[in-house]
């Protein structure tokens, strides 16, 4: 008894960036992890100008003084550490999407031309990721730290501490919404034919790059000018600060310690802020760069290999019958297009399912040629026989794939018409087929459809996989069939009953393993079935739809 081949097709694979995301997921979070602990050990600052203020002074123990100076260093030393290690994960993490998302990049390059726009995108991501900007991001999060810290020492500070923030933001929502993504000149095109194109397309060139220089002076200007504003905009807040608190202790409200701790728990408030704002440039293009690359498919995805669909073609295909050394199939030669479905006919015995098994490579290596040879990776073929116990749903509809995709497995069975009934049983998708079900043989038959919506593999061999289905699942199993033809696939399928092969664009027709005609399925059928009569001049015209 033969089983379908395990393997899995990355066709439908999730989008590289999407992946690449998910993968590193728990080290995204061990970042956020480290930023807390850096944020927590910044406090160690503050912490100590309080303590030196109000304890040592007043207590004149120089012992105090270097337990204190100790245990900041210690703390300081810590958080550079940690600081530094976060950063460096940031970039790894950066140059990791960059890598995963740079060979679907050249990949597209083949279909739509852009991949020298997307390794522009890919640069721009990865600098994002790197910039120090990224790592403030993570700060955000942390910084009711020290807003609380200030709302301690009086709700004044915490409010006036908040209201410097807020002029932070919106100088960072100006800069984001200012400032450019990437400047790039462009030359008209000249027609072909025109006299001299030569000067023009000089001085085209010359004005292009004039206005980029333009537009980047611009950008330059306004950079320089937000950040002005923001050094001086820092020099008066730390220095109101120094005065608010100073007012707040002249009335007994705060100690005198807390002038020094406010204006170090200010600076590690707006740091974060600063650290964006004057990355502001680096952040949006990093953040216009991913939504552009965030669909970018796989290298190996049907939306950018399309064109890698090939036809089949085989040349003088010659197999031995099993151990003996007669031939089972002879000379047998055609020509399948992309996206072409081809039937196989003939009498029982003919060699239909031996020439399916010799393109699979079940058998013995045949003679003759086999251009492309079946990959199991990208191709998929469904045997007259099936054996799919001690598989689970899963597993049978994508050939065996680690991490499949949900989504996907369930609209797969929809359009086999399975998913109702899987709902219903315990373990659902992972549910183990049996010699006892849970499964009929058409349905059985119908799982492996619904592979075939799964997976839209290069290469489909299809030996008589009609057999045993009513009405509705035919509809269903010819329809896949067709929707996997339109994808790019060849598909051939050998069937007893030329009347399920209405939707064949050509015919093979065997008998006692030599090929007895190959062409159009109507001219084939006319010149080889018997009863044609039967089938109907309707059927034949449509067999080529």
């Amino acid at each position: 008894m033969t089983t379908t081949k395990s393997q899995y097709s990355s066709a439908h694979a999730t989008p590289p960036f999407r992946r690449n995301l998910a993968n590193h997921k728990h080290v995204y979070g061990f970042v956020f992890f480290l930023s807390g602990l850096v944020n927590a050990l910044a406090l160690s600052a503050p912490l100590f100008a309080l303590q030196v203020y109000d304890r040592v002074l007043n207590s004149r123990s120089e012992e105090t003084l270097l337990v204190l100076v100790a245990i900041l260093a210690i703390a300081l030393a810590g958080m550079s550490a940690l600081d530094h290690f976060r950063r460096r994960l940031l970039a790894n993490l950066g140059a990791s999407l960059a890598a995963d998302l740079t060979r679907s990049a050249i990949a597209g390059q083949k279909t739509s031309g852009r991949s020298i726009r997307q390794t522009g995108q890919l640069d721009q991501l990865h600098g994002a990721m790197a910039a120090p900007a990224m790592a403030a991001l993570f700060d955000v999060p942390w910084l009711p730290l020290f807003a609380g810290g200030l709302f301690l020492f009086h709700p004044v500070m915490g409010w006036w501490v908040l209201s410097a923030g807020a002029v932070y933001v919106i100088c960072i929502a100006l800069g984001w919404r200012r400032a450019n993504t990437g400047v790039a000149a462009t030359v008209r095109s000249w027609p072909k034919h025109a006299p001299n194109p030569r000067p023009v397309f000089w001085t085209t060139c010359a004005a292009g790059q004039t206005q980029t220089r333009l537009a980047a002076q611009k950008s330059a200007d306004l950079v320089a000018r937000r950040a002005a504003f923001v050094a001086l905009f820092r020099t008066l807040v730390q220095s109101l600060t120094i005065a608010l608190a100073a007012l707040l202790v002249l009335r007994g409200q705060m100690t005198p310690g807390a002038i020094l701790a406010s204006t170090v728990l200010l600076a590690k408030f707006l740091g974060p802020f600063e650290h964006i704002n004057a990355g502001v440039g680096t952040l949006r293009s990093g953040w216009h760069a991913a939504r552009q690359l965030w669909d970018l498919p796989p290298k190996n995805d049907e939306r950018t290999t399309r064109t890698a669909y090939s036809p089949l073609d085989v040349k003088e295909l010659s197999t031995t019958r099993f151990g003996g050394g007669q031939f089972a199939l002879r000379n047998i030669s055609f020509h399948v297009p992309a996206g072409k479905v081809m039937g196989v006919i003939g009498p029982n015995g003919a060699g239909k399912s031996r020439l399916l098994a010799a393109l699979a490579q079940d058998q013995s290596p045949p003679l003759g040629t086999i251009i492309p040879a079946f990959d199991p990776e990208t191709s998929l073929h469904i045997p007259q026989v099936l054996n799919l116990d001690g598989q689970t749903i899963s597993e049978v509809i994508s050939g065996g794939h680690p991490a499949p995709d949900t989504a996907r497995l369930w609209a797969a069975l929809a359009e086999a018409g399975l998913d109702g009934a899987v709902r219903t049983f315990p373990d659902g998708l992972e549910q183990v087929i049996g010699p006892d079900g849970p499964f009929s043989a058409g349905g059985a038959r119908m799982l492996v459809f619904a592979r075939l919506s799964y997976q839209s593999p290069r290469l489909v061999l299809l030996d008589d996989p009609f057999a045993g289905l009513d009405a509705s699942s035919l509809r269903r199993a010819h329809a896949i069939v067709g929707r996997a033809a339109e994808n790019g696939s060849v598909i051939i399928v050998a069937s007893n009953s030329p009347s399920n092969l209405t939707k064949a664009d050509l015919i093979l027709a065997l008998d006692r393993g030599r090929q007895v005609a190959f062409g159009p399925a109507a001219e084939v059928l006319v010149q080889t079935t018997q009863n044609v009569a039967r089938i109907g001049p309707t059927s034949i015209g449509r067999m080529r739809v």
